[in-house]
């Protein structure tokens, strides 16, 4: 039984629903069975509507801004999937790190999550390698994971894989393998070095310090931004290229940008 309280602005209508019908819980639900009783084409409908497009957050427009910087620089964007097999997982974990793996029978033979979305890139970079692509460039933004003790760790990357640079002469990559990785190392190295003079600020201090803590490079270099260690650079194991079927000296970076990306645009 309805009952009306209240004039104008402030008028309100306080109801009770019959007993039989138990879908009416809500005012919402009150609303819908008085359009359905006096007609739905009774109800006033607005030709227009406002729309408020909320403005992209830094890390979108950061991270659209590096997607445009390595795209001018000749890098092909990739998604891949998250599972990889445990040999290809394995390549890439830390020290005191292990695979964290998915039960599911459909995962086949890749049931792990990969440790580094380095291998995902390489397994792409074989794939068009078989259909006669060369120099290519490669990025993907995307996390990777893995088990540290007894904690599940996902960490947003960047991760970027490129061929060693080919002989301006020729056409053709340099037949010594020492330059072609010293070639590979400096590209790589200068296209990280792009990246952060977009996603630090003028001031801020890059370095990059050799280490031997990532087995999957050598050599390898940790990149540290005012002192805090953001990612590695460095040439991909010649074993593990090659349990990728690639041959080509092959550089990869990968990079954790995500607080860099909060502050986007820097300010100086």
């Amino acid at each position: 039984a309805p009952t009306l309280t209240g004039t104008g602005a402030n008028e309100s209508i306080q109801t009770t629903a019959p007993a039989r019908r138990v879908d009416v819980e809500r005012e919402i639900d009150l609303i819908e069975e008085i359009c359905r009783l006096n007609g739905l084409d009774a109800v006033p409908v607005l030709d227009t509507i406002a729309i408020r497009v909320p403005q992209p957050n830094p890390v979108e427009r950061a991270t659209r801004a590096v997607k445009d910087l390595l795209a001018g620089m000749g890098f092909i964007e990739t998604i891949t999937h998250t599972l990889v097999s445990e040999r290809a997982g394995e390549a890439f974990l830390a020290k005191g790190t292990s695979l964290l793996r998915v039960e599911d029978e459909r995962a086949g033979g890749e049931p792990a999550l990969r440790p580094s979305v380095v291998t995902s890139l390489l397994r792409v970079r074989r794939h068009n390698e078989d259909q006669g692509a060369t120099n290519l460039r490669l990025f993907e933004f995307a996390s990777a994971f893995h088990y540290a003790g007894a904690t599940h760790v996902e960490r947003p990357t960047l991760a970027l894989v490129a061929d060693a640079p080919v002989d301006t002469r020729d056409g053709q990559a340099s037949s010594n393998q020492s330059q072609a990785h010293q070639g590979a190392y400096r590209l790589m190295r200068g296209v990280v070095e792009r990246v952060l003079s977009l996603a630090a600020t003028r001031l801020s201090r890059v370095e990059f310090v050799r280490t031997d803590d990532t087995p999957w490079l050598t050599p390898a270099a940790r990149v540290l931004v005012d002192g805090v260690d953001i990612g590695v650079v460095g040439i991909v194991e010649p074993r593990v290229l090659k349990s990728h079927g690639i041959e080509r000296p092959t550089a990869a970076a990968e990079l954790e940008l995500r607080k860099l990306l909060a502050k986007y645009p820097p300010e100086n």
